[in-house]
């Protein structure tokens, strides 16, 4: 029998179709938290058969909520932010939020014109990816539940989300040097951000437990791009040698480094081994496959979104610091030193 109804869907509908109270349907669509995973898929499922649309519009003028998150990024176009903006969004939506993703690309005047918007009421929480908050303490920062996730800000009070960097990054140097590599180089992120200096700190804690010299002189810079991996490339390639294996601060610029390397005739990994860090989508398919660090992206966004709506409900967080462990992923751009 089609249960679709010829008038618009009410919530009374849904109630009798489901079999229980326009009470408990309220509850299942606006606050899932508060019943049985079963009496949820009951209503979803009323839901969807006679296509009942709930009235967000009413429901946030009786609640005060927008029911929206806005989610700050530096760099809408880097791949890295995908998968942790999927594990946002579907966290999101399956509470009944939407998100607004703010491109600030780092501009000042970007960031002000997105604190415009929250200060108007727009938003009902914030999510920061990029490394700095856009409203200043003067505009009510604290008034707005904030979360940051990924790289964290400097003497901020948010809850934070991130990756264990300065563990993960010890384990892919300790694990070049379980390959037989002594002389291992390091390309740098930008210097100011707080994700290099942790991973930096991560190369130089292996280094020491492994009692390697750490040696300046195979530490060149970066900025997180494919052009300063190239950069880095010419660096090394200028040296009287190069090192026996190189670890670069993200994906991105291990695949600057081996195409620079490349382009000069020096083969990955059988003269040099690269690793990366993030395992962003591309670096399976990269030529070689290249070997790093699985950061728990989806994992870190569905995460950082929970504590938001936490924040938002009026609860404070058990934890206000999060660090997620990654995983070595082994492939083709490093192998065992050679003995000769």
């Amino acid at each position: 029998m089609d249960q679709r109804l010829p008038r618009k869907p009410t919530i009374s509908d849904v109630a009798r179709w489901a079999g229980i109270s326009t009470a408990t349907v309220s509850r299942a669509l606006a606050t899932p938290e508060k019943v049985t995973a079963c009496t949820r898929a009951i209503v979803l499922e009323a839901v969807r058969k006679i296509g009942y649309v709930p009235n967000l519009a009413a429901r946030n003028l009786r609640t005060n909520k927008t029911r929206t998150i806005l989610a700050v990024l530096p760099d809408f176009s880097n791949v890295f932010f995908s998968r942790i903006l999927r594990g946002i969004s579907d966290t999101l939506v399956a509470r009944g939020y939407s998100l607004i993703i703010a491109d600030t690309r780092n501009d000042p005047a970007r960031e002000a014109q997105y604190a415009e918007f929250i200060l108007a009421g727009r938003v009902d929480g914030i999510l920061l990816l990029n490394g700095r908050s856009i409203l200043t303490r003067r505009q009510g920062r604290a008034a707005v539940p904030t979360v940051s996730l990924c790289e964290r800000i400097p003497n901020a009070r948010f809850p934070h989300i991130e990756t264990e960097n300065r563990e993960s990054a010890r384990m892919m140097t300790a694990y070049l040097v379980s390959l037989g590599h002594k002389n291992i180089g390091y390309v740098r992120g930008p210097i100011t951000n707080v994700l290099e200096h942790e991973r930096f700190a991560g190369y130089k804690d292996a280094l020491l437990h492994s009692r390697l010299q750490y040696n300046p002189a195979l530490i060149t810079s970066g900025d997180f791009t494919l052009e300063s991996g190239e950069a880095a490339a010419e660096a090394y390639l200028s040296k009287p040698k190069l090192p026996d294996a190189i670890f670069a601060c993200n994906d991105e610029m291990a695949m600057g480094l081996i195409r620079g390397l490349s382009a000069a005739g020096v083969t990955v990994p059988c003269d040099v081994s690269i690793a990366g860090f993030d395992d962003i989508e591309f670096a399976e398919a990269y030529n070689p496959p290249i070997t790093t660090v699985r950061q728990a992206r989806r994992q870190i966004g569905e995460r950082a979104a929970e504590l938001l709506l936490q924040l938002i409900d009026g609860d404070l967080p058990a934890e206000r610091e999060i660090k997620l462990a990654a995983e070595l992923v082994i492939r083709k751009s490093t192998v065992s030193a050679r003995t000769s």
